[in-house]
């Protein structure tokens, strides 16, 4: 199976802090981008828009998303040592639930372009612009801990004797 590792992203999501702007990010990014969609609508006269309770609804969630994102991230994304722990955090979160986040962005860009069959404009690429970055900020959280449920459901497979089998010369898990 597909394993990812993604060391760059991993020594940034590991920052001191890094919660907290990925939080702010996903809810002003989603706060911003969504009424400039609106706002560019042809006949449409550039003011702001009154406050929305879906938009702020979807702002917030969008922040915390990203917030525990990069929680999900620090405590899921590691290689497993035993068994076990190899078929939860290498199959399930770092091969699943990955690559579960990499197709749902596309998946939400195909559906708006072809069945959905958007006209094509500025509007119309800043609200997908706006809908892919919040996608992205939601389902972080979600796929890693959907990968960890799936590796947790596979590793039930594996027999006793595999699960009980530690490897020597490692120091203790963290």
């Amino acid at each position: 199976m597909l394993v990812f590792t993604f060391p760059r992203v991993g020594r940034l999501l590991r920052r001191s802090g890094a919660d907290w702007v990925l939080g702010a990010a996903g809810a002003l990014g989603t706060g911003l981008l969504l009424p400039l969609a609106v706002a560019l609508r042809p006949g449409h006269h550039f003011r702001l828009p009154p406050i929305d309770p879906l938009l702020v609804f979807l702002a917030l969630w969008s922040g915390l998303s990203g917030f525990f994102g990069v929680k999900a991230w620090r405590r899921l994304w590691r290689a497993g040592r035993t068994p076990l722990e190899r078929m939860v955090y290498d199959h399930g979160v770092r091969g699943f639930g990955a690559l579960m986040y990499l197709v749902t962005p596309l998946t939400v860009l195909l559906i708006c372009l072809f069945v959905l069959d958007l006209p094509r404009g500025l509007s119309e690429f800043a609200f997908l612009a706006a809908l892919e970055f919040t996608v992205l900020m939601i389902a972080l959280p979600l796929w890693l801990c959907g990968g960890y449920l799936f590796g947790n459901i596979m590793s039930g497979g594996l027999s006793q004797h595999d699960l009980r089998r530690e490897p020597d010369g490692l120091p203790p898990a963290a």
